[in-house]
């Protein structure tokens, strides 16, 4: 947890004055692209409530990154402190192996993103799993119900490491149906397993599953109409 915090201390998005981010931290990056997607065509007093409802992120990291920039673009672009807080706040985020907790100040347990590292960090190590603990920490109901409702399926920066696959896997789902799912695959060869592994995972079609050699950020913005049409 310690080595967690100093990354997030020390990376782009560390907030260096009360204005939030520096003017271009992560803008060319593919968060940037996800909230770039998820705020066009609503008005500013829709944001908070209905931008973010068609996506869920299953996120196996255990860093903050997401939450913390979603945070900051909300205040960039005006949305008042509480509602962006709120919106974060109603995420749909699963973490399976958990994470450093909360990052507003004003919530229970919270770990302010790349805050100083704490003597008790030891207390709160339940917090989070590693990849060779048998227990996950989100809610197997709550996992089932986004594979069921999801149109669209992206893999970005995943390893494909079989534990995770299969911990993906853990579904409700019996018969296949037409989910498009889409992969960046940055320097690995075109693998016939992959795909066919990823369509079992999602309960669609191989045909379904395209994999890309591109980064999550160019993926994002290369195939955003597309991507725009299955969840908008």
């Amino acid at each position: 947890m310690r080595a967690i915090l100093m990354a997030e201390a020390s990376s782009p998005l560390r907030v260096q004055s009360r204005k939030g981010l520096e003017h271009d931290a992560g803008r060319d990056g593919w968060i940037e692209q996800i909230f770039s997607m998820a705020i066009t065509g609503y008005k500013l007093s829709q944001i908070v409530e209905h931008a973010f409802k068609n996506i869920t992120l299953v996120i196996f990291n255990y860093d903050r990154c997401i939450e913390h920039y979603l945070f900051w673009s909300l205040r960039r672009l005006e949305v008042t402190l509480p509602d962006a807080q709120a919106a974060i706040e109603n995420l749909n985020i699963i973490r399976p192996y958990g994470g450093l907790g909360p990052i507003f100040r004003d919530s229970g347990s919270n770990l302010v993103f790349g805050a100083a590292p704490q003597n008790n960090l030891w207390g709160q190590i339940d917090r989070i799993r590693t990849l060779t603990d048998n227990e996950v920490m989100h809610d197997p109901q709550k996992f089932s119900a986004a594979w069921e409702a999801a149109q669209l399926v992206i893999y970005l920066g995943f390893g494909f490491h079989p534990q995770n696959m299969s911990l993906l896997a853990n579904h409700s789902l019996q018969q296949r149906r037409a989910v498009k799912v889409l992969a960046t695959t940055v320097g690995m060869p075109p693998s016939s397993e992959l795909r066919t592994s990823l369509a079992n995972v999602a309960m669609t079609t191989e045909p379904k599953v395209e994999l890309h050699d591109m980064t999550a950020s160019k993926l994002l913005s290369d195939l955003r109409w597309r991507i725009n049409s299955f969840v908008g």
